[in-house]
């Protein structure tokens, strides 16, 4: 059997109904998919941007705490030669006014 091949006159508006209501249904749902599609990627760069965030506050972190011990240690080093060399200059006094040979 051959099929009847529709003419366009033989459209209906009930027909022409039909078709526009299943071209609605079909585009609302590939639209409902491309809005999961979309919430999906979007979730997922939030996350990304988050982790990122973190590690680098930590990495802020640290860098803080290393330039803080450094000052201090440096701070330490200069409080020691200086306390080293009043030391020295008082030594050499002590020495001088109790008679001993300073090298």
């Amino acid at each position: 059997m051959k099929k009847k091949a529709v003419k366009k006159e033989d459209l209906t508006n009930q027909d022409l109904a039909k078709m526009i209501g299943t071209l609605g249904k079909s585009l609302d749902l590939r639209i409902s998919k491309m809005e999961s599609y979309m919430k999906e990627g979007f979730a997922s760069l939030d996350n990304k941007i988050e982790h990122i965030d973190e590690r680098l506050s930590q990495n802020i972190t640290g860098l803080n705490c290393r330039v803080d011990d450094l000052a201090e240690n440096k701070a330490s080093r200069i409080t020691y030669k200086e306390l080293e060399q009043r030391v020295g200059v008082l030594e050499k006094s002590i020495l001088k006014k109790s008679g001993k040979i300073i090298k």
